[in-house]
C-alpha cells in the first residue's frame, strides 16, 4: 500500500470516528509502579518494524509477568507479534498500563489468561504455538482450539479487519456471526470447528488501529477475490444491527475504493 493509499485510510478512519469501544469494564490487575521498567520489557527500536498478522494478533489477554528484577505484575494486553531470536523469544504487545508498545520475555511469562474471566488458558508455550501451525509443542492446547486457531489464521488479515470495525459501535453477536462466518466460508477452510469455540476466540480478539492498517495494507496486495470477499463481509457487518446510516454507506464505498 503507497503513502497516498494509506494517508487516504488514516483520513476515513478519522473522518468518521472509527475507533473500538473500550468503554466495557475488565477485571482489575496488578499494575507495575511507574519508574519499574526493566531493560527486558522497554520499548525496542524496532518495535514499529513489526508487521506480523498471526491468530494471537489483536488479542487482548492478560499476562503475570516478572521482571528481570523479580517483580511480579498483571499487564493488560494487546498482542501484536511473537518473535523468535537466538537470544530468546518475545512477546510484542501494547501494554494498556504503560500505553505504549512494550516487549515482553516469554520465559518471564507465568500465565495468560482471559482479561474478562480471569480463567488461565493452556501452558504459555503451548498457547503461543498457536501461531505457527508447524511448531511444537501443541499438545498442550485442546484441538478444538487449534483448529480454531489455524482458521483464524487463515482467514487473515480480513478477519482483523472486520473485528476492528465491528469494535467501533459496539460489538454486537450479529456482528460476531458475520466474523464467524467470514472464518468458516474461507474456500480452503476446515469443516470441522467447533462454533462455540469460534465465538470465544472472536470475541477476544480486540485489534487496534495499528493492526487494523496493517491489515488493509496487505489485504491492498492481496489477490482480487480475497479483496472483494473482505468487502461483502464489511457491507454484512454494516447490515448486522439493521440500521444502516449515509455516513456508514459512504465510509463502506470509500474504504472499498482503496481496497478493491
Amino acid at each position: 500500500m503507497n503513502a497516498a493509499v494509506e494517508a487516504s485510510l488514516e483520513r476515513i478512519l478519522l473522518q468518521y470516528g472509527l475507533a473500538p469501544d473500550r468503554t466495557h469494564v475488565r477485571r482489575p490487575v496488578r499494575k507495575p509502579p511507574r519508574g519499574t521498567d526493566t531493560p527486558d520489557d522497554l520499548p525496542e527500536s524496532d518495535a514499529d518494524e513489526i508487521d506480523e498478522l498471526t491468530a494471537l494478533t489483536g488479542l487482548r489477554v492478560g499476562l503475570v509477568y516478572v521482571d528481570a528484577r523479580g517483580q511480579e505484575s498483571e499487564r493488560e494486553v494487546t498482542v501484536h507479534a511473537v518473535q523468535r531470536r537466538a537470544g530468546g523469544d518475545s512477546l510484542y504487545c501494547f501494554c494498556h498500563a504503560r500505553e505504549a508498545v512494550r516487549r515482553f520475555r516469554i520465559d518471564r511469562i507465568r500465565s495468560i489468561y482471559d482479561v474478562d474471566t480471569g480463567e488461565a488458558f493452556a501452558a504459555v508455550s503451548a498457547f503461543l504455538a498457536q501461531v505457527d501451525a508447524q511448531s511444537a509443542p501443541r499438545d498442550g492446547l485442546a484441538p478444538a482450539m487449534l483448529h480454531v486457531a489455524d482458521a483464524i489464521q487463515l482467514s487473515s488479515p480480513g478477519v482483523h479487519a472486520l473485528v476492528f470495525l465491528a469494535r467501533c459501535d459496539g460489538w454486537h453477536d450479529s456482528e460476531v456471526s458475520v466474523v464467524c462466518n467470514f472464518i468458516l466460508d474461507h474456500p480452503a477452510g476446515r469443516t470441522d470447528i467447533d462454533i462455540g469455540e469460534l465465538e470465544r476466540q472472536v470475541r477476544r480478539l480486540d485489534p487496534d488501529e495499528r493492526t487494523f492498517l496493517s491489515a488493509i495494507r496487505r489485504l491492498t496486495a492481496a489477490d482480487g477475490d480475497s479483496r472483494k470477499r473482505l468487502v461483502r463481509a464489511i457491507r454484512r457487518l454494516v447490515d448486522a444491527d439493521g440500521v444502516i446510516s449515509a455516513a456508514e454507506g459512504r465510509f463502506v464505498d470509500e474504504l472499498a475504493g482503496l481496497v478493491v
